[in-house]
């Protein structure tokens, strides 16, 4: 996608990338933690880059500087 905060991302260096890696996995794992809190019904499972997600996603990568021309 082409979402300024979240879209395309080439960083500079391998620490850069493994960063913006973790941010997107622990995003998952936030999104899943928060859906299973909350009753975790197989039939409402979260849609894997749904709207939650990248809520998430987006302030991970903005609180550790990983969005594009940063």
């Amino acid at each position: 996608r082409r979402d300024p905060t979240i879209g395309d991302y080439f960083p500079e260096d391998n620490y850069k990338a493994t960063k913006a890696l973790v941010c997107h996995e622990v995003a998952h794992a936030i999104q899943y933690w928060n859906w299973y809190r909350d009753g975790g019904k197989v039939s409402e499972e979260p849609k894997t880059h749904g709207h939650e997600w990248r809520v998430i996603y987006r302030a991970l990568r903005s609180y550790y500087g990983l969005v594009r021309g940063v």
